[in-house]
């Protein structure tokens, strides 16, 4: 059987914002260090379902998580001196979907 490639729609949409300001460096850190946690979180989970599923952890997750922890003690440490120094700190984080058909 054969079956048709895969390609990407894109969606006509610029994208979401889903944080978009000024903030503190503290408010800064709790909203980066929330949303990443999430993540790693979500690995966390994906990654123990799979070993429980199958007996052995899944290495994408595995590899998302370090990536992100590494993502996120950078963050902090740049917020950490944002704080150190009394800046202000702007945040932009931007969306978006592509859709495989």
């Amino acid at each position: 059987m054969k079956t048709a490639p895969e390609r990407t729609v894109a969606i006509a949409h610029d994208g979401y914002d889903l944080v978009r300001g000024e903030f503190t460096p503290e408010d800064a850190k709790d909203i980066l260090d929330h949303m990443i946690s999430k993540k790693i979180n979500f690995h966390k989970v994906r990654s123990f379902n799979s070993e429980i599923r199958l007996g052995k952890k899944d290495p994408n997750s595995e590899q998302r998580i370090s990536e992100l922890m590494v993502t996120k003690e950078e963050l902090l440490a740049i917020l950490e001196s944002a704080q150190l120094k009394g800046s202000k700190v702007h945040i932009k984080a931007n969306i978006s979907i592509d859709i495989e058909e």
